[in-house]
């Protein structure tokens, strides 16, 4: 296995890095966070001219890439410099969603002025109380919903609903955000980035702006969303490596008893120990993004592997940073303690860590992969089953 960046990865990441170099300051973002609801026209427009948001689609669906390595290093980039805009909910999950389920003239409708970066897509899929429903048949639909937390909500032109029909499968519904009946409620989250809860009362849709061929869209979201739970592991990878880097060098700045902090061997352990769990948080999202093209076992593991494992580096490195900064570190004139939530945020971004725990035993336990452990004795293995639901 070929572990390397290719050439144009390289390139691409190098280009995006430099965008945001020059158009994105954190003076920059704040404005944006506070004031925009977490969008900016501009920048939004100079991403998609980048090409962002087609890489995590492949050629066959409009896009430039497809691929879940190439989009992580979208992702680090945007978790460097602490990007607001909603390209984890609008172009990695509603646009790998789309490409999953909408047949070919949808598709073109929906992915070809997402990827121009003309309309703005959010998924809302978390019900808030009573679960959504789709009734009806071929003439037209009625949606009711109420979906909480979603990912861009606050400023997107279109809704993908899920909703559940008469027979209880999963679909989905796509609505523009100004439909009659159809009401945002937008709020910031911890990091400063925009969701919203979404309100459908008994709106009437035609059978046309129901997505796919009639099948359930269940696993098609399952898939996606560990998609997006991957993209986000990319971006507190980047969030973690920045704030690693920041505190380096405050470090090696910052004197007490007329010498470098840095020159302290405590504070040296420390700063080593942030080293060691970037490496980690990287090694753990590089590998779950080449596992989603598997199926079964290998994929549920290293995505729930992934999650757990950059969730416990990146709260370390996070207050880590923030000790090693002082009182600096809880300012807003520095990054730190906008990184420090960043992090935060991610590790209850798509359910907790302890959810993904779960999820990596039972699938550990369900391939018989800890009858092989060279830990735990012989006895114990064979006692162990899966734990209840």
């Amino acid at each position: 296995m070929d572990l390397a960046y290719s050439e144009e990865q390289l390139l691409f990441r190098q280009s995006l890095e430099r965008y945001l170099g020059e158009n994105y300051s954190f003076a920059h973002r704040r404005h944006v966070a506070a004031k925009l609801h977490g969008f900016d026209p501009e920048v939004w427009a100079g991403l998609a001219e980048l090409g962002c948001f087609g890489v995590p689609l492949t050629t066959e669906h409009g896009g430039f890439d497809g691929r879940l390595v190439t989009t992580g290093l979208v992702m680090q980039a945007l978790g460097r410099h602490l990007v607001v805009e909603p390209v984890l909910g609008s172009a990695v999950i509603a646009g790998r969603l789309i490409a999953r389920v909408a047949h070919a003239a949808q598709r073109d409708e929906l992915l070809t002025p997402l990827i121009a970066g003309t309309s703005r897509i959010a998924f809302a899929h978390d019900d808030l109380g009573t679960k959504a429903s789709l009734k009806g048949g071929a003439d037209g639909y009625r949606l009711t919903a109420r979906k909480t937390a979603v990912l861009g909500g606050a400023t997107a032109d279109r809704l993908l609903v899920s909703a559940l029909n008469a027979a209880g499968e999963l679909r989905l519904a796509i609505l523009d955000a100004g439909t009659s009946g159809v009401s945002l409620h937008p709020y910031q989250l911890l990091d400063g980035s925009w969701a919203a809860d979404v309100l459908v009362q008994d709106v009437t849709i035609g059978s046309d702006r129901i997505l796919g061929d009639g099948s359930d869209a269940g696993p098609a979201i399952t898939a996606t969303l560990d998609d997006g739970v991957v993209a986000a592991c990319w971006e507190a990878v980047g969030a973690m490596q920045a704030a690693y880097e920041q505190t380096c060098a405050y470090v090696r700045e910052r004197r007490q008893f007329d010498r470098p902090l840095a020159g302290f061997q405590v504070v040296q352990h420390k700063v080593a120990e942030m080293a060691v769990c970037c490496e980690e948080a990287g090694a753990a999202a590089l590998l779950a993004a080449l596992k989603l093209d598997s199926e079964g076992a290998d994929r549920d593991r290293a995505v729930a592997a992934a999650k757990v494992r950059i969730s416990h580096c990146g709260r370390f490195v996070a207050k880590e940073a923030v000790q090693l900064h002082g009182g600096m570190g809880v300012s807003e004139e520095l990054p730190i303690a906008t990184y420090f939530r960043k992090l935060l945020t991610f590790e209850l971004m798509f359910g907790s860590s302890m959810e993904y725990r779960r999820r990596y035993v039972k699938t550990v336990i369900a391939a018989r992969a800890h009858e092989m452990s060279a830990v735990l004795p012989a006895a114990e293995r064979a006692d162990i089953t899966l734990p209840a639901a």
